[in-house]
């Protein structure tokens, strides 16, 4: 949507990742009195990952073809929080910028120590380093899509009604990552689902020269996924 944020990723990647939203909106086939939720968040994931993984490849690539390492996503990530595109002037959507900026470094150290693992296993990995789910098993059915559930469907078990409540009207690759980022209020913090809670701290008016630090997460946020991720690759089988 031309109103929403820029993403913290390529034109290209932006696409692609829409479309990928678009075909995860398109194969959601609710059956009347089930009431499952749909698998968009874990499929845009998977999406996500396929895409971050490739640029991993290629800034690997440079960096083998260069005297000195490529730094191809440190410019995407700044480029994506300073194009000054990100809806009302002077608002930096720290949320999803530091959501994706955490699955970027997820998926470079997951395949640093598993470069065979598929994308959904990959998208398991960050949704067990998120606190979104526990069980390794489990995250992976969910994300590969072999699960009976969605990852909807698990959450709002925890979650109730607020899940539903939730979930956005209309599926962009935007709405989706924001949800994602939300929802990781989830583990043992039932009382922070308020309307206080869910709502938005993404978007603050804050100084272009102070926009970076928030853009990407704070530091112990990202020391706490690391090491959350790092936990969860030790009990991961090559």
């Amino acid at each position: 949507m031309p109103d929403e944020p820029l993403l913290p990723l390529s034109p290209r990647q932006a696409k692609e990742l829409g479309a990928a939203t678009g075909r995860a909106v398109a194969a959601y086939r609710p059956r009347s009195g089930s009431g499952r939720l749909p698998r968009v968040p874990e499929q845009v994931l998977v999406a996500l990952v396929g895409l971050l993984r490739e640029e991993s490849a290629e800034d690997r690539a440079a960096a083998r073809r260069a005297e000195r390492p490529s730094h191809a996503r440190a410019r995407v990530g700044l480029r994506g929080a300073l194009t000054g595109a990100f809806g009302a002037p002077g608002l930096i959507p720290t949320e999803v910028v530091g959501l994706v900026e955490q699955a970027r470094a997820g998926v470079s150290a997951t395949l640093d120590r598993f470069p065979e693992r598929t994308d959904a296993q990959v998208a398991s990995d960050l949704l067990v380093a998120w606190g979104l789910l526990e069980d390794g098993p489990q995250a992976e059915a969910i994300a590969d899509g072999t699960h009976d559930g969605s990852l909807l469907d698990a959450l709002v078990v925890r979650g109730g009604q607020v899940i539903r409540d939730a979930i956005p009207e209309r599926w962009t690759p935007w709405t989706t990552l924001r949800l994602l980022f939300r929802l990781r209020q989830l583990p043992g913090l039932r009382e922070r689902f308020s309307a206080k809670g869910l709502r938005s701290r993404g978007l603050r008016a804050i100084p272009v020269f102070g926009a970076l630090p928030s853009a990407v997460g704070s530091w112990r946020e990202m020391a706490t996924f690391q090491k959350r991720l790092a936990a969860h690759h030790r009990t991961v089988r090559g």
